[in-house]
């Protein structure tokens, strides 16, 4: 099933972040690629439509993004590994995966 990043405004900007902090954004830039952000919620797009994927869990994990503070979201966008996981075993499972699972496939497939 397709699945669109507009759906999911934070988990996008968590991706977007992800990938900025760590040097996704100027590759991009770097290789050509005449707009970074559209090309980084394209691969994000793959990822929200991957099989296995559901839009429920998208929406738990979306809405429970929108309830951390600025600091938190730092934390689980760029943060210390530990504090990033701790933090990140409150939030909602995305099928058989953990958060942390999924948030990584997400850097992975993204940057």
């Amino acid at each position: 099933m397709s699945q669109d990043h507009k759906a999911f405004p934070r988990i996008a900007r968590l991706a977007g972040d992800m990938v900025h902090h760590n040097g996704g954004t100027a590759g991009r830039v770097f290789a050509g690629i005449a707009d970074p952000q559209a090309d980084i919620m394209r691969l994000l797009d793959e990822v929200l439509g991957a099989e296995g994927v559901y839009y429920a869990d998208l929406q738990a994990l979306d809405a429970w993004l929108g309830g951390l503070s600025e600091d938190d979201l730092m934390t689980v966008t760029d943060g210390e590994e530990t504090e990033r996981i701790a933090m990140l075993e409150a939030a909602p499972r995305m099928g058989a995966a953990s958060a942390d699972d999924f948030i990584n496939s997400i850097y992975e497939h993204c940057i």
